[in-house]
């Protein structure tokens, strides 16, 4: 076995590791559009820094290892390099935003010449190649730019492997009659682009849920049959096919994702399928991404949504700021009309309902705690992390380095336990070696069973931990309520839009520069207000939902939403 499929094979386990970890569910769906053999080009979406590779390596089909396309600066340490090569990572050169087009032109082309070579070369290998067309991970409503990378990487390979057979040929004349005949659209190349969406339920939180939607392949020998034809230079039809083949590929990636006009109709539409359903976890995954666009669109066509969407963003906004999920709220402390109002025969109520579930609860968690005290290291060091290299509002590196330095804590538990175990002189003696050999399986049994103990009681104690801390801030914000002004508020009606990527063209980095961040406020100031946004909401949708007959409607219904009605 070549070092390179070892490699290839270490790195997909590690990246089930990372998903398994990290997320409580990946639906994979579309699995049977991706070929088991043959040249294949996989055009992804990039919203997730490293962590779409991991996703994608974990849930390809047939498992077959992919070759990445990856930013030049992790082949510039010979460290990381070693293993990018050896992993079959091809070097690519990014050209920033401010970078003026026709110097991006001609440095793309000379920087990226060697790339489109070795990716010629392993597609006809008939290797899978990974391309994210977006050209840089970022965080915005839609997808913000297709870039041709895929698509050019697709028509040089068609020009290679016509090339290739010319080359073959003996003679003039036997060409000649080649390109007279069958060779005169090309030759059949079996190359398919298959576009990749990647969807995150919310990809900051962990144990949240992913779709990953294989669509529809596209056959490019469909688009290369023009890129040979007579009276036309090679520049100007591999122009011509590069863009309608790029049109295509991100057509089809629109299709499998969930793309919002702004932020606001985006804020509007998960708010409203949490209310709508109680909890995101409600939704089944298989039908996420069209239940999402549904609201998008319903959110974005209908004037008369404007009080509810406004409505729908401010409560959305408030949940943030106080760091309260919806859905735990609604455990906590369910919606009725006197709910707005904090009052402490209330907060009593409250008290006693978890206080009747407390026994369980805690019962859960002592069995929860020698895969928790394990899993300990991996906790501080995943949240310094995300701390230390995470800047404000870079939403795509929080699972990045969230899930890195959660492993890393766990391999330095591992690794101390070994110490320790050399320190007793249990890994030495006569027979150290084998002594070694057989401590080594049982620590991977070990660390085994603990992760599948901690994935087994963690979802459950997360949640319960997250209703103690809810129930807290809402005791802190009756105890010392804190009346702002409405100027005040103001500030808080919308949640902060993520920071702005220089790599990408059309974004909308003028609007996102001149949205300044709120001062920071502590949650209790904020929960009354939020209480009363949450009931302004569940009032203004429910009201739309139960006097509308638009096909959006409908459509939510049918999928099992429920129109939020507020009893008397």
């Amino acid at each position: 076995m070549e070092f390179k499929h070892v490699v290839q094979g270490g790195l997909r386990q590690l990246s089930l590791w990372i998903v398994d970890g990290w997320y409580s569910d990946v639906h994979v769906e579309g699995a049977s559009n991706v070929p088991k053999t043959g040249p294949l080009i996989l055009a992804a979406t990039h919203h997730n820094e490293i962590v779409d590779v991991a996703v994608l390596s974990a849930r390809i089909p047939h498992e077959r290892p992919i070759g990445y396309w990856a930013k030049s600066s992790m082949f510039k340490h010979p460290f990381t390099k070693f293993w990018m090569e050896n992993s079959g990572a091809l070097s690519v050169t990014r050209n920033p935003n401010y970078v003026e087009t026709s110097n991006a032109s001609t440095s793309d082309t000379s920087s990226n010449g060697d790339l489109f070579k070795d990716t010629v070369k392993a597609l006809s290998q008939g290797q899978v190649i990974g391309i994210f067309p977006e050209g840089t991970s970022y965080t915005l409503p839609a997808i913000a730019q297709v870039l041709p990378g895929a698509a050019r990487a697709a028509i040089e390979y068609a020009r290679s492997v016509r090339r290739e057979k010319l080359e073959g040929m003996k003679s003039d004349r036997e060409r000649q009659i080649y390109l007279n005949g069958v060779g005169r659209h090309g030759e059949v190349t079996g190359l398919r682009i298959v576009p990749v969406g990647i969807v995150y339920e919310d990809k900051e939180r962990y144990m949240s849920r992913v779709c990953v939607g294989f669509g529809e392949p596209i056959d490019v020998d469909k688009y290369t049959q023009e890129l040979f034809q007579e009276g036309i230079s090679h520049a100007d039809a591999a122009k011509c096919v590069v863009k309608k083949l790029n049109a295509e590929l991100e057509r089809r990636l629109l299709a499998l994702t969930v793309n919002a006009p702004d932020w606001g109709t985006f804020y509007a539409a998960q708010m409203a399928m949490k209310i709508l359903w109680g909890d995101e976890e409600n939704v089944p995954l298989e039908t996420w991404v069209k239940i999402m666009q549904s609201l998008v669109d319903m959110f974005s066509s209908d004037p008369k949504l404007d009080s509810v969407r406004k409505a729908l963003v401010r409560y959305h906004a408030l949940l943030y700021y106080t760091g309260i999920d919806h859905a735990i709220l609604e455990e906590v402390l369910p919606l009725s009309p006197t709910s707005a109002n904090l009052t402490y025969p209330l907060l009593w109520d409250t008290f006693a309902k978890i206080a009747v579930g407390f026994p369980v609860a805690l019962a859960q968690f002592f069995a929860f705690l020698p895969a928790f005290f394990f899993h300990v290291p991996g906790y501080i060091t995943a949240l310094s992390a995300v701390r230390m290299l995470s800047g404000p509002g870079e939403a795509e590196t929080k699972a990045e380095y969230g899930a890195a330095g959660g492993g890393i804590g766990i391999g330095l538990t591992v690794l101390v336990s070994l110490v320790w175990l050399w320190i007793k002189g249990l890994l030495g003696g006569e027979f150290g070696f084998r002594k070694m050999i057989g401590l080594g399986l049982l620590v991977y049994a070990c660390v085994y069973v603990l992760v599948e103990w901690h994935l087994m009681f963690v979802r459950g104690n997360l949640r319960q931990m997250r209703r103690l801390m809810t129930f807290g801030k809402l005791i802190l914000g009756r105890a010392l309520p804190c009346n702002l002004s409405m100027q005040e508020l103001q500030k808080y009606n919308i949640r902060p839009p993520p920071s702005v990527n220089v790599f990408i063209k059309n974004d909308q980095s003028s609007a996102v520069r001149a949205t300044k961040r709120p001062p920071p406020i502590t949650p209790h100031k904020l929960v009354q207000e939020m209480l009363l946004a949450r009931l302004q909401a569940h009032i203004s949708l429910g009201n739309y939902m139960r006097h509308s007959d638009s096909k959006e409607t409908t459509f939510l219904l049918s999928q099992g939403g429920r129109v939020p009605f507020v009893v008397a």
